[in-house]
């Protein structure tokens, strides 16, 4: 069983909400952490929205520390990836027992900052591995809901191949990647989660 009994889902975006709305399912604390004058987020009743800078690391820490936030899951852009140290300073401040880093697409190990950027998930990596906060990396490989953006369907309704289209890709839709967050984390042990890589795929069509 779940040592983790209170969540906070930092940002409410394409990965951030389905989230919330998972682990709410599961009928156990959770809060939405959300930028100051962002939209406004339709989120479940039991759900409270927290507006703060997630720079402002103290802030983050004692929302954190108000809600007694067990695990920590932020949902930021690949392209912020860099944005998330301060969450980290704030989760390790607040006694959080867990970092669910925002890698969620393809492995990111061995990338650096310079070449690509993933590099900044793999340095985040470090960092929580240097300040010893226990972390779970879930890679997803491509949501299925980009497929039609990623071959460029809506520009004539035809899909754009590259090369000869033969190289394996890996696709996860969103709504299963929640489901499974919220899954093994309300049912998980820590010894199944701290410091572990957790790769997640679709069923092939």
């Amino acid at each position: 069983m779940s040592a983790y009994k209170s969540f906070a889902v930092v940002g409410g975006g394409t990965v951030g909400l389905p989230i919330v709305n998972a682990l709410s399912a599961k009928n156990v604390p959770v809060i939405l952490l959300s930028r100051p004058g962002a939209a406004a987020k339709t989120v479940p009743s039991s759900v409270q929205v927290v507006h703060v800078d997630f720079g402002d690391g103290a802030a983050v820490a004692a929302v954190f520390k108000e809600h007694k936030v067990d695990v920590a899951l932020p949902t930021i852009t690949t392209l912020a990836s860099g944005t998330q140290k301060p969450l980290v300073n704030a989760a390790k401040l607040a006694a959080v027992k867990l970092f669910v880093p925002s890698e969620y697409g393809p492995p990111t190990d061995g990338y650096t900052e310079t070449e690509s950027p993933l590099g900044a998930k793999s340095a985040l990596t470090a960092y929580l591995k240097s300040v010893n906060l226990p972390s779970t990396r879930i890679h997803t490989g491509t949501f299925i809901e980009f497929i039609p953006w990623l071959v460029d369907y809506g520009n004539g309704g035809k899909i754009k191949v590259v090369g000869k289209g033969e190289t394996p890709v890996s696709f996860t839709s969103i709504t299963d990647i929640a489901g499974f967050i919220a899954h093994i984390l309300t049912t998980a042990p820590p010894s199944e989660l701290e410091d572990r890589i957790l790769r997640l795929e679709g069923d092939p069509p």
